[in-house]
């Protein structure tokens, strides 16, 4: 992932400290998110027919399913335990700092029985993968800052992983020192 700063070529999301990604990506801060009962009823398996793929999260095989019908939201994703939905990944409605221009941002949404498993961090990778790298994450509530350093951190330990991130990077350390408490 590559970030563009006023038409300018900048680092790889694995070039920046969690600061320096979070610092980028964030439009502005929000309080914590009141959850609202009954928030997935909506969700229908059957309106979701196109399977991206089928993952794990601790005991749940979890399917992150999108909509060919454009009635349905085509970009959003929507994370099933059997017809059960579980999870959201949505464009949200955000409002920028400069000057309140209404922008499109990222929305991350998991049922609280299924939080600390990792399934917000893989819903937010697995959305982005369908807009321009440079495209900001948008507002963030303490916990969905939280997701995005986890985001953040998966994509740095990547990076090391496929040798992109080596110690000869002249922050290598001050990265994986960024990332270490995550």
């Amino acid at each position: 992932m590559r970030i563009y700063i006023l038409g300018q070529k900048s680092p790889a999301a694995w070039e920046l400290t969690s600061d320096e990604f979070v610092d980028y990506h964030k439009t502005r801060s929000i309080p914590p998110v009141k959850e609202r009962a009954g928030v997935f009823k909506y969700y229908k398996k059957d309106n979701y027919d196109v399977l991206i793929k089928s993952v794990k999260f601790g005991r749940h095989v979890i399917e992150f399913r999108k909509a060919s019908d454009p009635l349905w939201d085509s970009s959003n994703i929507v994370a099933f335990d059997g017809e059960r939905a579980v999870g959201l990944a949505a464009e949200s409605q955000d409002l920028q700092l400069e000057g309140d221009q209404k922008s499109m941002g990222d929305g991350v949404w998991v049922d609280r029985d299924y939080r600390g498993l990792g399934m917000g961090v893989a819903l937010l990778e697995e959305f982005r993968k369908q807009f321009p790298q440079e495209r900001r994450i948008g507002q963030m509530s303490p916990s969905g800052e939280r997701m995005v350093r986890s985001y953040h951190r998966k994509m740095v330990l990547d990076a090391v992983e496929n040798g992109l991130l080596t110690q000869d990077h002249p922050k290598h350390q001050e990265i994986l020192d960024s990332i270490a408490s995550i």
